[in-house]
Order: structure tokens, then sequence, then C-alpha cells
């Protein structure tokens, strides 16, 4: 199973016997992803400009996602979405 959660504004978190209390989720799904929009950005300008780097055996710096991984994850989104569909486990 993959879970990802929305962050509240703040970490604080106040447990009493009226029950466990929280700040307000993040606002926007920018706000939320900030830090994964930044990275990925990062990541694809640090490819782009390594583009013609090699490495210290002459080879070519390559891109650092391959084919497969591209299918894999396809994979996994179309098993996901026909789990949703039927409501059964997809086995991959």
């Amino acid at each position: 199973m993959a879970s990802l959660t929305n962050p509240h504004s703040t970490t604080t978190q106040l447990s009493n016997s009226n029950g466990i209390h929280l700040s307000k989720l993040q606002y926007s799904f920018p706000q939320r992803f900030e830090l994964a929009f930044s990275n990925e950005l990062d990541l694809f300008a640090d490819v782009l400009l390594s583009a013609d780097d090699v490495n210290e055996d002459g080879s070519v710096v390559e891109w650092p996602v391959k084919e497969e991984d591209c299918i894999a994850v396809q994979r996994i989104c179309d098993a996901a979405l026909v789990s949703c569909e039927s409501g059964e486990v997809v086995r991959l």
C-alpha cells in the first residue's frame, strides 16, 4: 500500500480529553507539494546541465530515469486504475 497524507500548516498537535487537535491542512496543492516540485526541477536542471558531461571512465552521463522505470510506473498506475474501477486487488 502507498499512502500520501496532506501536511498541516504546523506540526503542533494537542491531545486532551476532548480528542486530538491538529492545525488546518495546508491550503493548496502547490503549497503542499512545493518541496517536491522544487526537487523535481532541480534534478531536471542538473540532468540538462550535465548532458555533455562524462564519467571518470569516459562514458557519457546518462539520464537517471530509464525506459524500464517509466514502463513500471505506467503499469502501476494502470493497475491502480483497474483496481479502483473494479474494487478488486490487481496483482503485479
